[in-house]
Formats: C-alpha cells, sequence, structure tokens
C-alpha cells in the first residue's frame, strides 16, 4: 500500500543500488581504457634505443 512500488516505478532503494552499480562500472571502464592507453603508449621492453630512437643501426652505416 504505502511503501508498494507502481506498475514502473523502482523502489528508492533499487534506484540508489543501480546508479552505485553504474558509477562503479563507469569507474572500472575508464580505469581500463586508461591502463590500456598508457599500455600502448609505452615501447615493449625489449625494444633496443636504436629501434626506439628511429636511426638505423650503426651497421648500416658501412
Amino acid at each position: 500500500m504505502g511503501n508498494r512500488a507502481g506498475a514502473g516505478g523502482l523502489d528508492a532503494r533499487v534506484r540508489r543500488r543501480r546508479l552505485v552499480l553504474f558509477a562503479l562500472i563507469l569507474i572500472a571502464l575508464a580505469a581500463l581504457a586508461l591502463a590500456l592507453s598508457a599500455r600502448g603508449a609505452t615501447p615493449p621492453r625489449h625494444a633496443s634505443p636504436d629501434a626506439l630512437s628511429g636511426t638505423p643501426p650503426a651497421a648500416a652505416y658501412g
């Protein structure tokens, strides 16, 4: 009667829980995107400094 939700209505507690869950999902997605972009910006660990600088190795100069 007094606390019953209508046909399409949500209880305030359920609405708050969904809002918190949505915020946590957004935070997790933002953290994942940040981690992936930072990972893509760093060079691979096995890359040599010559490969990173764009200059050919010394053997190429003859």
